[in-house]
């Protein structure tokens, strides 16, 4: 859970909706709304309850002295993170796909890439295949 604390405070940090780091404050300085969000975020991907939520917290940690219109930029950054993580989950889950990947590393690692079609040998495969 550290890379998603690590990752979920760069976000924050990045977007710094009430200016805090003007002062040269800790990257931690988010870490209580990033907890406090956390949990809903793992239950929510859509960008308006996103939103609401990232709203609300602010909105209640720092009365309303942050930009609103910075809540918007910092929930489509939450739900694409968020998006990319449950891919990742998908692949890492999927046991037939990791060990093709497995498999793949270790051509290469051998040396036996050097026989692997391109991209558009590849589709033009599947072109022919499908007039057929």
């Amino acid at each position: 859970m550290k890379f998603l604390l690590k990752d979920l405070r760069e976000i924050f940090n990045k977007h710094d909706l009430v200016n805090i780091y003007e002062s040269g404050v800790n990257e931690d300085e988010y870490d209580p709304e990033i907890e406090e969000l956390l949990a809903l975020l793992l239950r929510k991907s859509n960008l308006n309850e996103i939103s609401k939520n990232v709203d609300a917290i602010f909105e209640r940690m720092f009365s309303k002295k942050f930009d609103k219109k910075k809540i918007k930029l910092l929930s489509q950054d939450l739900v694409s993170y968020l998006d990319s993580l449950a891919e990742t989950m998908d692949i890492l889950s999927d046991k037939k796909l990791m060990k093709s990947i497995r498999k793949s590393e270790e051509e290469i690692k051998n040396g036996n890439w050097k026989n692997w079609k391109t991209l558009e040998e590849v589709e033009a495969e599947i072109d022919k295949s499908t007039k057929k």
